[in-house]
């Protein structure tokens, strides 16, 4: 660690000598004073201090009940990251894990194998991605939408079932989009990587009249992947000495729109991904090409906003989701060798909802929030069979589930200095308990550029349909008696802005999850089955600092420390879960407004494997140069990832041999933009 550690804060520094960055006159402006809130992009502060994903309406950051971070394309295309994983990953306290198939997110010490994200709410303008079979909330290349699409990303930690129900447990992620404003015209976009990865994009957008507008974007992507994969648990001559060999293929496409009417909004989009898995999850046959998943995604979501009057505004939405999973795993055939049996799954999940929101600030110094939601998810497929079984059905596996929910909210200005923000949401389930959350936030700004913030909260997750129902000979069977994890979290944080370009944030942490809903192994059959378990605590301290100056200058260094026990473990810490992260962002203006360096630097400590062995620490270091209107309407943008080609794995799951996934060394990309 020690090591690590040292090459961190050298790169660093190195690189801030290289470019004079230690010099006070080098960020001053030309007249040799510190720069002014006019000096500064608009977008950037507005961005920075405007947040609406905490508590369902625009606020001041220093008054949002929550710690956020907030992204914006800027930054996206300055830290040439390709997917919503990858930015998340630059984001404090967060970590994520690989295993060739899908991309995983941990938070704040939490982040099971294999969870699909359950406990994190992902939504796009508002609107819920999480779907009903998995409850996943997908960052990798399976996202929905094109990450050139988007125009921030709201981050907002702890709990936040008081206003969205489940899934809303160690965090929200909010993705706004462009429109024609950010967009205007065609656009085009061209990238080449490593391993034969290509991607390209076709965008227009446009401003009609007052009343409408459009966005339209369509997305083709291709990749063969690692070429060579070794695996250490199959180093033998019956399996190819442990490589897999060119199983590494991603392909797909993606298309998203919206269209604005007046008080009315409609978004809708969709995704299909079709992934080879190269590390014979689930027991499968070791370097088959037959491993494969393709993920399907769509939705429709119409929005209609109205200001009644002046002290009341109503927010509606109606939306329509579909996703479907198909999986083709290869299995060893007794009666042939030759022809392996392969296991089909299938899942589909449709739903429908409604949500109804209206926000009244008729009472003095009260911002009250009435809301209800409704949601049938009305299809819950999941089918199972063997290829050679003469369709006779492993699963077959139909269920509905009717929710609806109650939420209300009130943020108090008890006077300049003092406020106190309240909320409370029911949710009401078919398959398990009623349930009933609250927030509380005492937030106290003794300066207009400082908070105070002391929170409670709590959340969560109901079990998914796969987790309920998903049952059958060859992996998984049902539980019995499967129930709700819960968690209730305080914290205490302290925000400051100590001019118009310099921000910090400290926050201390504690929560306490029961119920949790973990997969483990029946030792009886060796069937993985989900259950409650005993609860896990977690104690946490988080720190960053942030300067932005003019003409594109930026610094951020954030710290993580947390100490996450699973208290129904002998060894006591929880698997996957870091003990320090550490991580800094620079960005340098090589050419006033045209030409920019990045790097990113992201230290994760080690963590815990669920065989109780351990990954070793590690140090990736990302470089993207970008150019910004290089020539006319021209963006030109080349990265470097794991520059200093580290060597690091992340932790299997159940459904794996591995105990360890090595994970990719050097690679690049190039990017081109271009706008007519």
């Amino acid at each position: 660690m020690k090591q690590i550690l040292a090459v961190f804060l050298s790169i660093n520094l190195l690189f801030f000598s290289r470019i004079g960055l230690l010099r006070a006159d080098d960020i001053q402006a030309k007249d040799d004073k510190q720069p002014t809130i006019d000096d500064l992009d608009i977008e950037d502060l507005l961005h920075a201090q405007i947040v609406s994903t905490a508590s369902k309406y625009s606020q001041d950051s220093l008054k949002a009940p929550s710690s956020t971070s907030v992204i914006n394309k800027d930054q996206i295309q300055k830290f040439g990251y390709r997917t919503l994983s990858e930015l998340i990953r630059g984001v404090r306290s967060f970590y994520t894990t690989y295993d060739y198939n899908y991309n995983y997110t941990g938070v704040r010490g939490f982040g099971r194998p294999s969870d699909y994200d359950t406990r994190i709410l992902v939504l796009l303008n508002g609107h819920r991605l999480n779907d009903s079979i998995y409850s996943s909330a997908t960052t990798g290349t399976d996202f929905i939408l094109d990450i050139d699409l988007v125009e921030k990303v709201e981050i907002v930690r702890g709990p936040s079932s008081s206003i969205y129900g489940s899934n809303a447990f160690f965090a929200v992620i909010n993705i706004f989009t462009r429109d024609h404003t950010s967009l205007k015209g065609f656009e085009v976009s061209a990238d080449a990587a490593k391993d034969n990865t290509y991607q390209g994009r076709a965008s227009f957008a446009k401003k009609f009249s007052d009343d409408f507008s459009m966005l339209v974007s369509a997305t083709g992507f291709d990749s063969d992947g690692s070429n060579s994969l070794y695996f250490k648990e199959y180093d033998d001559l019956a399996t190819n000495n442990g490589v897999a060999k060119g199983l590494d293929s991603t392909n797909g496409r993606s298309f998203f729109g919206q269209f604005n009417l007046g008080d009315f909004k409609l978004d809708t989009g969709f995704i299909h991904r079709d992934k080879q898995i190269p590390t014979a999850s689930y027991g499968t046959i070791f370097n088959s090409p037959l491993a494969s998943n393709v993920d399907d995604r769509y939705y429709a979501d119409l929005q209609y906003t109205n200001q009644l009057n002046k002290e009341n505004l109503l927010d509606t939405r109606v939306y329509y989701d579909l996703y479907k999973f198909r999986g083709f795993f290869p299995y060893e055939n007794a009666e042939d060798p030759a022809t392996p049996i392969i296991n089909n799954d299938y899942s589909e999940g449709q739903k429908v909802g409604f949500i109804a929101q209206n926000t009244n600030t008729s009472i003095k110094d009260n911002t009250f929030i009435l809301g209800t939601e409704v949601r049938s998810d009305f299809i819950q497929k999941q089918y199972n069979f063997d290829s050679n079984a003469d369709g006779v059905l492993n699963l077959d596996s139909k269920r509905n589930e009717d929710i609806w929910s109650l939420f209300l909210q009130n943020e108090y200005q008890f006077n300049k200095w003092v406020g106190l923000n309240a909320g409370l949401r029911y949710d009401n389930y078919q398959t398990v308990k009623d349930q009933l959350n609250p927030r509380f936030g005492l937030i106290i700004t003794p300066e207009k550029d400082s908070a105070v913030k002391l929170l409670y909260g709590t959340a969560f997750r109901a079990p998914n349909a796969f987790e309920l129902f998903y049952s059958q000979d060859r992996t998984q069977k049902a539980p019995i008696g499967l129930n709700s994890e819960e968690i209730t979290t305080y914290e205490l944080i302290y925000e400051k802005y100590f001019s118009t370009n310099i921000r910090s944030s400290f926050s201390v942490y504690e929560y306490q999850l029961d119920g949790l809903i973990d997969q483990t192994v029946d030792p009886v059959d060796n069937l993985t089955v989900y259950n409650n378990r005993p609860n896990i605590s977690a104690k946490g301290f988080e720190a960053e600092l942030e300067y932005k100056f003019s003409g594109g200058w930026l610094i951020r260094k954030s710290y993580g420390l947390q100490e996450t026990l699973d208290n129904s473990q002998s060894s006591g810490t929880l698997s996957n879960s870091p003990k320090n992260i550490l991580k800094s962002h620079l960005v340098v203006p090589v050419i006033h407004e045209k030409l920019f360096a990045a790097l990113e630097t992201i230290y994760i400590s080690n963590r815990l494997t669920l065989a109780n062995n351990n990954t070793s620490d590690y140090c990736l270091m990302n470089f993207t140069i970008s150019t910004k209107n290089i020539f006319d309407n021209l963006d030109i943008s080349t990265s470097l990832y794991n520059l200093l080609d580290k060597k690091y794995s992340d932790p299997g799951s159940t459904e794996h041999r591995q105990d360890l996934i090595p994970q990719q060394g050097i690679s690049w990309r190039l990017q081109t933009t271009y706008r007519f």
